[in-house]
């Protein structure tokens, strides 16, 4: 049988155990109602702002922007075509032409360049038993001035200046005497260039060229000895098609 004494023991100490319990529980509340803190993560997990999943349908291709075409450091232009005296009362129709320009591309937009090209001359209405033929040789130094007009369109034009050289020939039957002239006549010459030209791979671009050339004679010889120089100039255009490489 446990005393009064006893039993007033046994009590405080259960109410002890009983205010401790209370008080371990409020603190577990208080706890869990604290925000939580940071988690530790895997050290060796990627960052999740280091990675963006790419959109539905796989990654939009890149735009890819196409380098401006670098200039070719030479000039290389051959041309064939007609040409066409224009004085009056020439005797001569459309007549071929030949030639071409070489140089060096000073910057992008200009080149300096020598033409070379060979005219042969077409002359109508030759008595009959005769043979008439001359040509004509320039030499001249040809700059141009380049204009990119779309990315596959260039369009060239420039001066020129230089000298030329003549040959003419007549030779055959006229009534009962034989023929047989010929005459030799050379000059200064000044004329202009203008082309177009399309670019049909990176090595070559076709296109066109019309040339005005005037010509004028300072020297002539003829096998007759006698020749005389005429003041008025050859006036000569024409017309070819050209290729640049």
């Amino acid at each position: 049988m446990i005393s009064r004494n006893g039993s007033t023991r046994v009590a405080s100490l259960a109410a002890g155990f009983l205010v401790c319990g209370l008080a371990s529980l409020q603190a577990a509340h208080a706890q869990d109602a604290e925000p939580s803190a940071t988690p530790v993560g895997d050290p060796n997990a990627t960052p999740a702002s280091a990675y963006q999943a790419p959109p539905p349908g796989g990654a939009p291709p890149a735009v890819q922007q196409s380098a401006p075409t670098a200039y070719k450091p030479f000039v290389l232009m051959p041309f064939v075509g007609l040409q066409s005296i224009q004085n009056d009362n020439s005797g001569t129709g459309p007549g071929l032409r030949l030639g071409g320009l070489v140089g060096a591309r000073i910057s992008e937009q200009f080149s300096f360049n020598g033409e070379l090209l060979f005219d042969l001359e077409n002359f109508n209405n030759v008595p009959a038993g005769l043979s008439e033929s001359a040509y004509i040789v320039q030499f001249a130094a040809a700059p141009l001035f380049h204009v990119q007009a779309s990315p596959t369109a260039e369009i060239v034009l420039g001066p020129k200046l230089g000298l030329f050289v003549e040959h003419a020939s007549l030779s055959g039957t006229l009534g009962y005497s034989n023929v047989d002239l010929t005459g030799n006549a050379e000059g200064v010459l000044v004329g202009a260039n203008l082309g177009t030209f399309f670019r049909v791979s990176d090595a070559l671009s076709l296109g066109a060229l019309v040339n005005f050339d005037y010509m004028k004679l300072e020297w002539c010889s003829s096998s007759q000895g006698n020749c005389t120089v005429s003041d008025d100039g050859i006036k000569l255009i024409s017309f070819t098609g050209a290729a640049q490489f």
